[in-house]
């Protein structure tokens, strides 16, 4: 994750601890306002209590006396619960004092009334001190609900960002999977083309072959045997095409392994020049070998060998008739140089970099019949042997391709 896509996430996580507390001080407010609301309405109570205590008093009503003052202990004993003990001053003190200023004989009823005043004036300041908490406490709740709101607005903003940021990394996976599909799709059909044209050319060189041997007859051995002849070249050439495109295929997919194992490098690039001797030869091409002795690595001898086939091959492509093509191993320190040059047309400084890609090819070579898939199976098998592949301008015109392995001994 990006550092401008963690922003929105911080700010929703900050917002959400922001509700999160506003929330719990909001629940607390509304329970603290319950209390205040529940003592403010048994401070009135009380309040009436005291002045039912009065007035039964007053009248002698033995019975409303009595009710009057069980109502107000109730009232006490419920706010003692509501808010505890330990006020300036515990109402039950009053309460015992009227019943034994009323149960007087008799009654000490201008005691009782100097009583019932400072209860009256406490329970009307206890009143005058829970309205003015919970008009603070109401001030308090406003700010809060501002805040939550302010915080849910917040909220939305954030979450309207968040939800664009994520539609446009959407949009941008959809286009880069589409631009990957469209880039399969294509790299599929070039795929095919070049596979008709490398399967087509020597499919038909052989036909070819083959009908003006039938037609020549079985008298001429010397026009059979030079069909037959070209015949296998082309079939060697069709089985080397077909190797390189199963051998990208399985590359592409992961599924070709090459084996590790000792081998000698001056083995290898010998093999190879065998191999591919007769397609020199076909064309005209001279190759020569200079190879150093006791270059030790380890690989897989298999493809470093095609490896090297498909540079010479594409070597005797670009050479003349009569043109030689160098190939040479040296050993430098933990390295192993494997160059192999021609004297051909060359390639233009530009080109250089990306004869090694699938498919490229330039003019020169879509002229020659080339695929761009040997050199692209090149670069595979020197960097999974932990080497690199380059191409060069030669002095004097022609390209040298220079494989850089590894070596052990």
């Amino acid at each position: 994750m990006t550092r401008r896509d963690g922003l929105p996430l911080a700010a929703a996580v900050a917002l959400l601890a922001s509700i999160a507390t506003l929330a719990v001080l909001f629940l607390h407010t509304a329970d603290r306002g319950a209390a205040l609301f529940g003592r403010a309405a048994l401070s009135q109570a009380q309040f009436g209590d005291v002045l039912a205590i009065h007035a039964a008093a007053q009248s002698g009503e033995a019975p409303a006396l009595a009710a009057a003052l069980a109502r107000y202990r109730a009232d006490i004993a419920a706010e003692r619960r509501l808010v505890g003990a330990g006020g300036p001053h515990d109402e039950r003190i009053d309460a015992a004092a009227m019943a034994a200023l009323v149960g007087a004989q008799p009654p000490r009823l201008a005691a009782l009334s100097r009583l019932v005043a400072l209860a009256a004036a406490r329970e009307r300041a206890e009143a005058d001190v829970t309205a003015r908490q919970m008009a603070a406490l109401r001030s308090r709740s406003r700010g809060f609900a501002l805040l939550l709101a302010a915080c849910a607005a917040l909220s939305a903003l954030v979450g309207a960002a968040g939800l664009r940021l994520a539609n446009r990394r959407l949009e941008r996976a959809v286009a880069d999977r589409t631009a990957r599909l469209v880039g399969v799709d294509a790299s599929r059909r070039l795929f095919f083309a070049k596979v008709s044209h490398e399967l087509r050319t020597p499919v038909t060189v052989m036909r070819g072959e083959a009908e003006v041997a039938l037609a020549t007859g079985p008298d001429d051995a010397e026009v059979l045997g030079l069909a037959l002849r070209e015949v296998v070249m082309q079939s060697e050439q069709l089985d080397r095409r077909i190797g390189e495109l199963l051998a990208l295929s399985q590359a592409d997919d992961g599924r070709l392994a090459l084996n590790d194992v000792p081998l000698d490098l001056a083995a290898i690039v010998g093999g190879a020049v065998t191999r591919a001797r007769r397609h020199a030869a076909s064309h005209g091409v001279q190759l020569t070998a200079t190879t150093a002795s006791g270059v030790a690595m380890r690989g897989d001898a298999r493809w470093l060998e095609q490896a090297l086939v498909a540079v010479i091959d594409n070597a005797i492509k670009f050479s003349g008739e009569g043109d030689v093509v160098d190939i040479g191993l040296t050993r430098h320190g933990a390295s192993a140089e494997i160059g192999i040059a021609d004297r051909g047309c060359g390639s233009l400084p530009d080109a250089l970099p990306r004869l090694f890609d699938t498919y490229y090819q330039t003019d020169e070579g879509r002229a020659r019949g080339g695929s761009g898939l040997g050199l692209a199976l090149v670069r595979w098998v020197a960097e999974r042997h932990g080497g690199t592949v380059r191409a060069a301008a030669r002095d004097g015109g022609g390209c040298i391709v220079t494989l850089v392995l590894p070596v052990t001994a």
